[in-house]
């Protein structure tokens, strides 16, 4: 079982699947930490809001955000997730 489960993540992370299965703890405990496998590169994305009546979670990316606070210079990622799937 522990190897299908390595599989199905393996084959996840190869080819970009839009479910999100991974959310974590931020540094205060709480589940808004969303992690993003792309092209073998992990990219967190911090929740900024999200609308209990559509079930829509807004997400940037943490690691833009410190960049363009450090260069002055850069784009911001941000995500939408709607039922548990990116949209």
């Amino acid at each position: 079982m522990m190897e299908s489960m390595e599989k199905m993540e393996e084959s996840d992370e190869r080819y970009g699947s839009l479910i999100v299965r991974r959310v974590s703890l931020s540094r205060h405990l709480k589940a808004t930490m969303l992690n993003v496998y792309e092209c073998g590169v992990l990219r967190q994305y911090s929740l900024i809001r999200g609308d209990k009546e559509t079930g829509r979670q807004y997400y940037r990316c943490a690691k833009c955000v410190g960049w363009k606070r450090k260069q002055q210079d850069g784009r911001i990622a941000y995500l939408s997730v709607l039922n548990g799937k990116i949209v």
